[in-house]
């Protein structure tokens, strides 16, 4: 008697699903296979990928030598890929870290699904969907993600680790000021590109190596020096005290001889 009959190896996979149907049916001279996806084949034992998600109609039509036909079907699910948005490839300086995350683009991972970076070792939890990463030299982080179906999903994230270069820095040393002088700051050093004078407050520039400084307050002020990539390459310190007291400029021209004419100095403020 004619009858169709094929199994399966499994019914329900992952985006790609790939399958191989097993077909033992008795008397079948034509084969027809309907995958359900909008696809066929005439191949006695075929294989087909499934590459979108869903639930298919996979069907089985064998014809014998004499024109009669049977008929069997089977449903295939196909469960799609976990989404999955990360970081894109960024920059850090040197003992930097950067926090990474994996979510499903718009929505946060959902419970069910399970995280696993690497390298393990430049991060704190290579098992947590929003790690932290401390790479101390430029390194791809590679995230996978496994749903409640098993079905994988995977990304990577490029981090440029820029070195921190030791410097030669001269800068102004402590020093102090009379009340309503002023004196110039200056800073160098090998390789910074920028600076940062912290507080700016009776600076002329904050942002430049060589301010003037024309306070009324003893202040200390924080240098920051940044490289071209944006790096802290040095912190320093400089205290400027500011005395209460004033300074007098004296003519160098002073004759007091009792012409009328430079005989007498008298402060004005």
């Amino acid at each position: 008697s004619l009858n169709a009959e094929f199994s399966l190896l499994s019914d329900s996979g992952c985006v790609p699903f790939n399958i191989i149907p097993n077909s033992s049916s008795q008397n079948a001279s034509q084969y027809e296979w309907v995958f359900g996806d909008g696809n066929t084949s005439t191949s006695s034992s075929p294989s087909h990928i499934y590459d979108s998600s869903g639930i298919f109609a996979c069907s089985l039509i064998i014809t014998s030598p004499v024109g009669c036909k049977d008929t069997v079907s089977q449903s295939i699910v196909v469960f799609s890929l976990p989404d999955l948005k990360t970081n894109n490839d960024t920059t850090i300086c040197e003992g930097e870290s950067i926090a990474l995350f994996a979510n499903g683009g718009d929505t946060l991972v959902p419970l069910s699904n399970q995280c696993s970076w690497s390298p393990a070792q430049f991060l704190n939890d290579p098992n947590s969907c929003t790690p932290t990463a401390s790479p101390d030299t430029t390194t791809t982080f590679y995230i996978t993600i496994t749903d409640a179906n098993t079905c994988i999903n995977t990304d990577s994230v490029f981090i440029t680790v820029f070195p921190v270069l030791s410097q030669n820095l001269t800068v102004t040393p402590d020093t102090s000021i009379a009340l309503g002088e002023s004196i110039n700051l200056t800073a160098s050093s090998d390789f910074g590109q920028n600076y940062l004078w912290v507080p700016s407050e009776g600076l002329s520039c904050d942002t430049c190596s060589n301010p003037v400084f024309s306070g009324v307050s003893s202040t200390n002020f924080t240098l920051y020096i940044y490289d071209q990539n944006g790096c802290l390459e040095s912190e320093t310190s400089v205290y400027i005290e500011v005395r209460n007291e004033y300074s007098l400029d004296f003519p160098q021209a002073f004759t007091p001889n009792g012409d009328n004419i430079s005989d007498v100095i008298k402060p004005r403020g």
